[in-house]
C-alpha cells in the first residue's frame, strides 16, 4: 500500500473520533400537541370548570376554577434527553403556571397526558389561554414552531339564579298534556277514558349554578297537588348550568272525568334558591276533557232465521240507536270517525317522528355518526304487521319497496351514507347517517319513520305474525322433534 494513502486514511479515521459528525434534523426529538382520542375527544386543549371531565365547557362563571386537559407528543425518532421537559400555562400572555416534569424516559412517538392541570378564577371577559412546552427551547427538536396550543373562552359576570320555564324545541308549549307517553306536543282530543301525561321544561335564565338537590316541582290539578318532583323521580345531584333545563317528562295523572281543568306547575315552591325574579316560577294552562267517541252498535243474526236480538239496553249515544238487521258491515266505524282516526294516529306518528329526529341528531353531534332504520312510504298501503297469508304476495311488493329505496338514495348522493342495507320484503332501509344526513332525511317526504338501530329482543306479539307462524301452525308444522342451529 502507498505510504501517503495510508497516512490520509489514518488521519481521516482520527479526525472523525475527534470531531464526530453533525447531528441530523431526523435525530432529534419533536414535542407538539395531539388530540387526546384515548379520551373520546379530538381537542388538543379540554377547558373545564369540573374535575375529571375530558369535554370543553361552554359556560364559564367568574367565580369559577379552571381545569385543563392536554397531551403532548414526541413526535421525533430521538427519546427526549434525561427525560425532563417544563412547560407554561399562559392567560392572555401572562404565565400563570411554570412546571417541570422529569425523572420519566419519553421516547419517539410517546404522549403524555396532563390532566386537571388547575388555573384560578378568571375575571369576566375573553381571554386567550395558552399552554407552551419547552419555553426556553433548552431541547433541541426537530421542528421548534409547533410548541404552544392556545384557545379562547368567555367568563360571564355571576349573577343570582332566575328558574323559569322554557318551551324546547319540538314541544307545543311549556306544558304539555297528552294521552301518550314519549310525546312532547298536545294531544288534540282528550277524553275521560284516556290517562294523562304531563311534560314540563325549566330553565336556569341566571348566571350561576343551582345544586340540583336544592329544589322541588310541585304538579297541581285545580290548584291540589297531585306530584312532587323529588317523590317522582329522586334528589337529582347534577348541577344546572346557567341556560341549563330540567324536564319533568310523562308525569301520569290517570283519568279525569269530563270538564274542564287548571293544570300548574311551580318551580321552587319553597323558595330555597335565591332569584333575581321570584314572580315567574309557575306556569298553567287549561285542558278540557270530552266524553270518549260514540259509536252505533248494529247486529247482524247469521244465518237467517236463526233467532233474534233482544235489545236490553237503552242507547246511549244520543239517539235512538241503530238495531236490527243492517247492510253495514257491523264491524265497521262510520266513514267519519274513521278519517278522524286516522288522522289522529298519522299525528302521533309525526309527532313521535319529530322527537326521534331531535334525539338522533343530538346523538350524531355528540358522537359524529349514528346507526338508523329509516322506514318509507311506498305508492300501495302497507301493514307490516299483518299476517303472512302468501309469499308470493309479498313478493309482488318487492318492486314497490325497491323503488323507494333507490329513490331515497339517489337523492342523498350528495350526503355521506354508510353501511347501507336494504330490505327486500319491508319497505325499510338501514344505513349510518352524520347530522347533515339526518337534517336532510327530517325534511324529506318519502320518511314516514325513523329510529335508531340498536340491539332488541325480538317480541312474539310483532315477530309471530310478520314470519307467518300461525298459519305454519294450521298446517300441522309445530317444530316437534326438529332442532336449529344458527351459524
Amino acid at each position: 500500500m502507498n505510504f501517503k494513502r495510508c497516512h490520509w486514511i489514518i488521519v481521516a479515521i482520527l479526525i472523525g473520533l475527534v470531531f464526530p459528525g453533525p447531528v441530523f434534523a431526523e435525530d432529534l426529538p419533536d414535542l407538539t400537541f395531539k388530540e387526546s382520542h384515548s379520551w373520546g375527544t379530538t381537542d388538543k386543549l379540554v377547558i373545564s370548570f369540573e374535575k375529571f371531565t375530558i369535554k370543553d365547557s361552554s359556560i364559564f362563571l367568574n367565580t369559577d376554577k379552571l381545569f385543563l386537559d392536554f397531551s403532548i407528543l414526541n413526535k421525533g425518532i430521538a427519546n427526549v434527553p434525561g427525560g425532563t421537559v417544563r412547560f407554561h400555562v399562559l392567560v392572555d400572555g401572562e404565565v400563570k403556571l411554570n412546571d417541570t416534569e422529569s425523572g420519566f424516559l419519553w421516547e419517539s412517538m410517546q404522549a403524555f397526558y396532563w390532566t386537571d392541570t388547575e388555573l384560578s378564577p378568571l375575571s369576566a371577559g375573553t381571554h386567550t389561554i395558552k399552554v407552551v412546552v419547552d419555553p426556553d427551547n433548552e431541547i433541541a427538536e426537530i421542528d421548534e414552531t409547533d410548541n404552544e396550543y392556545s384557545e379562547i373562552i368567555t367568563v360571564r359576570e355571576s349573577s343570582p339564579a332566575n328558574l323559569t320555564f322554557v318551551q324546547p324545541a319540538g314541544w307545543s308549549d311549556k306544558i304539555v298534556v297528552s294521552t301518550m307517553k314519549g310525546l312532547n306536543t298536545d294531544s288534540p282530543v282528550i277524553d275521560s277514558i284516556s290517562p294523562i301525561f304531563v311534560d314540563s321544561a325549566s330553565v336556569n335564565l341566571g348566571n350561576t349554578r343551582i345544586e340540583g338537590s336544592d329544589f322541588d316541582m310541585f304538579l297541581y290539578i285545580d290548584g291540589q297537588k297531585k306530584a312532587s318532583y323529588k317523590d317522582l323521580v329522586g334528589t337529582i345531584t347534577k348541577d344546572i348550568p346557567p341556560e341549563g333545563n330540567r324536564f319533568w317528562e310523562d308525569v301520569e295523572l290517570g283519568m279525569l272525568g269530563v270538564g274542564s281543568y287548571t293544570i300548574k306547575v311551580v318551580i321552587d315552591p319553597d323558595n330555597l334558591i335565591e332569584e333575581s325574579d321570584e314572580t315567574d316560577n309557575e306556569y298553567s294552562r287549561m285542558v278540557t276533557v270530552v266524553s270518549p267517541s260514540c259509536y252505533s252498535l248494529n247486529a247482524i243474526v247469521s244465518p237467517q232465521g236463526a233467532g233474534t236480538i233482544t235489545k236490553d239496553l237503552a242507547a246511549n249515544c244520543g239517539g235512538g240507536g241503530n238495531w236490527g238487521n243492517t247492510s253495514i258491515n257491523q264491524f265497521s266505524y262510520p266513514e267519519q270517525q274513521a278519517r278522524e282516526l286516522e288522522q289522529l294516529h298519522e299525528n302521533s306518528l309525526q309527532l313521535l317522528r319529530a322527537k326521534t329526529f331531535t334525539t338522533l341528531k343530538a346523538k350524531a353531534k355528540d358522537q359524529g355518526w349514528v346507526n338508523v332504520i329509516i322506514g318509507l312510504r311506498t305508492q300501495d298501503l302497507w301493514n307490516e304487521y299483518e299476517s303472512v297469508q302468501s309469499f308470493a304476495d309479498i313478493a309482488a311488493k318487492s318492486p314497490t319497496i325497491l323503488q323507494a329505496q333507490m329513490g331515497l338514495l339517489t337523492r342523498m348522493m350528495d350526503y355521506k351514507v354508510l353501511s347501507v342495507k336494504k330490505f327486500k320484503y319491508i319497505p325499510y332501509i338501514a344505513m349510518t347517517v352524520d347530522n347533515k344526513c339526518l337534517e336532510y332525511l327530517e325534511q324529506d317526504p318519502a320518511v314516514k319513520s325513523i329510529e335508531e338501530e340498536i340491539l332488541a329482543e325480538p317480541l312474539l306479539e310483532y315477530s309471530n305474525p310478520v314470519i307467518g307462524s300461525a298459519v305454519a301452525w294450521q298446517k300441522g308444522f309445530s317444530g316437534a322433534g326438529q332442532a336449529v342451529a344458527i351459524l
